[in-house]
C-alpha cells in the first residue's frame, strides 16, 4: 500500500467523487477540454466543468488511448465538441507539429496548456481537493482515480518531480484544464432541495401561501379600483361599514 505523505495529489474516492450534477435554476454551466498528447504513451482527454453558481470542479470524463495519431485526436475532440458547448480546449504543446496540423487542417480552436510552476499549482489543486471543491465522476472518471491513486513523488529527484514509472497522462489533462476553469469566481448557492423532502414540501406551502397573499392584494387592489378609491380608502369604507 502506497503512503498517502507520497501521493502527488490528495484524492479521496470518499470526499472528490459524484455520480450526478447537481440542478440549478439559473446560471449556466461552462465546459473545459484538457488533452495530453502522446503515442506510444497514451493520449489523455480530461473533459472538466463548473457551474455559475457552484465552486466545484466536476470532472466528467476522462479518458486515455495508446498510438493514437492527429486525426483520430481530432475525430475525438470533434466527438467532445459534438455533446458539449466548449468554452476551451487547452493540449499539450510539446509536440508543436500535430498541435499546428490539428488547428489548421481540422480547424480546432486549440490553445496551448501552461507547463509553467506544475509543483506549485498542484499544491493549489490538492487544497481544493481536500475542501471537496474538485470532484471526479464515479464511473466515468475511474482511470483517473487509478492515477491518482498510484502516483507519488520521485524522492530521487533534486525538483519536486512525479516518479517517471508512474502513469499520469489523465492526470496532466485534468491540470491543463482545470487551470482555465474559474469555479473559485463562481458564487456559492444552495441547490434546490429534493423533491418530495421535508425541505421541498416546506417550500412549497411557503410558495402557495406567498401566491395566495399576492392574490388577496390583488382582490383588493381591483375592488378599490371598481370604486374609484386607493385601497387605503377602501379598506377603510370597508371598515366602516362592519
Amino acid at each position: 500500500m502506497i503512503d498517502s505523505e507520497k501521493l502527488v495529489y490528495r484524492f479521496n474516492s470518499d470526499r472528490n467523487t459524484f455520480a450526478e450534477l447537481p440542478t440549478f435554476h439559473a446560471g449556466q454551466w461552462h465546459f473545459v477540454l484538457g488533452v495530453d498528447l502522446g503515442y506510444n504513451d497514451p493520449t489523455a482527454f480530461a473533459l472538466c466543468a463548473y457551474h455559475d453558481y457552484d465552486k466545484t470542479l466536476y470532472v466528467l470524463e476522462a479518458e486515455k488511448h495508446p498510438r493514437l495519431d492527429v486525426t483520430s485526436v481530432a475525430e475525438r475532440i470533434r466527438g467532445f465538441q459534438a455533446r458539449y458547448e466548449l468554452d476551451s480546449i487547452v493540449i499539450d504543446g510539446a509536440n508543436k507539429q500535430a498541435v499546428e496540423e490539428m488547428r489548421r487542417r481540422h480547424e480546432l480552436p486549440l490553445r496551448a496548456a501552461d507547463k509553467t510552476g506544475k509543483s506549485d499549482f498542484i499544491e493549489i489543486m490538492n487544497g481544493e481537493f481536500i475542501q471537496a471543491r474538485i470532484k471526479l465522476h464515479s464511473t466515468r472518471s475511474s482511470q483517473l482515480a487509478d492515477e491518482y491513486a498510484g502516483l507519488i513523488w520521485d524522492e530521487r529527484s533534486v525538483k519536486r518531480e512525479e516518479h517517471p514509472n508512474c502513469a499520469n497522462d489523465l492526470a496532466d489533462a485534468v491540470l491543463y484544464a482545470w487551470r482555465l476553469c474559474y469555479s473559485y469566481l463562481s458564487v456559492a448557492v444552495d441547490p434546490p432541495p429534493k423533491v418530495g423532502s421535508p425541505e421541498w414540501h416546506e417550500k412549497e406551502e411557503e410558495e402557495m401561501l406567498q401566491a395566495e397573499i399576492r392574490r388577496y392584494h390583488e382582490r383588493r387592489e381591483a375592488e378599490a379600483d371598481s370604486w374609484g378609491m386607493t385601497v387605503e380608502e377602501y379598506d377603510w369604507a370597508t371598515w366602516e361599514r362592519t
